[in-house]
């Protein structure tokens, strides 16, 4: 497994890039202009684009369109359409460092900059393993697998989970489209990643870097 992990990132990466430039397209839409914290506007940006995907997802699996060829199709089409924005999340990317080396210049800060690199990178190693968990057993992996199997949302009368697609399942279902169900457990590592950075941000932005680092 650990040999298609960059694939698999590249894949998930992919997803999340056009994620943060249909989001920051709607976001600077509602708010007008670039916000003074880019790991905030990141966090947020991807969110929107995130939920943007799942609810075409979702309408593509009530329409009977869940086929892999369909939903690249929709990422390619998303990326001609956000793709300046897409280009601006990646030119920005030295802003962003600057901004994390700001963040992080004193010693405790560094400290806790370091124990967060080696919790994501056990959380990796974890989410990055064959299902053991109930839940991604009986339905956060199994229900996106039927939808795709089907190539629609379908009822599956032995689980109740199946009758309220939730939007998570969504992009599991995109990502195991697109290429497998590892690329899942890489999507619910990645959220876990970017809620935690928006933690920071958010705790930053409005109290202080010693609270954002103990948040």
């Amino acid at each position: 497994m650990i040999v298609t992990l960059p694939l698999d990132l590249i894949c998930v990466g992919l997803v999340f890039w056009v994620a943060a430039g249909a989001g920051r397209t709607i976001l600077r839409k509602v708010w007008g202009a670039e916000q003074d914290s880019p790991g905030l506007e990141l966090v947020f940006s991807i969110g929107i684009g995130l939920a943007i995907l799942s609810y075409i997802v979702f309408v593509m699996g009530v329409a009977g369109w869940l086929y892999g060829w369909t939903l690249r199709l929709m990422i390619a089409v998303m990326c001609g359409l956000f793709f300046r924005e897409m280009k601006s999340v990646l030119m920005e990317t030295p802003a962003l460092y600057r901004w994390c080396r700001k963040s992080f210049a004193g010693r405790y800060d560094i400290l806790l900059a370091l124990l967060g690199v080696a919790a994501a990178a056990s959380n990796l190693v974890f989410n990055y393993s064959p299902p053991t968990q109930v839940r991604e057993m009986l339905y956060d992996l199994t229900a996106p697998k039927l939808y795709l199997s089907h190539h629609s949302l379908i009822e599956w009368k032995y689980q109740k989970e199946f009758y309220y697609p939730m939007q998570i399942q969504m992009l599991y279902t995109l990502v195991m489209g697109m290429r497998n169900a590892m690329c899942a457990k890489l999507v619910h590592f990645l959220l876990g990643i970017f809620a935690g950075l928006a933690v920071y941000s958010a705790g930053r932005r409005f109290f202080s870097a010693r609270a954002a680092g103990y948040a």
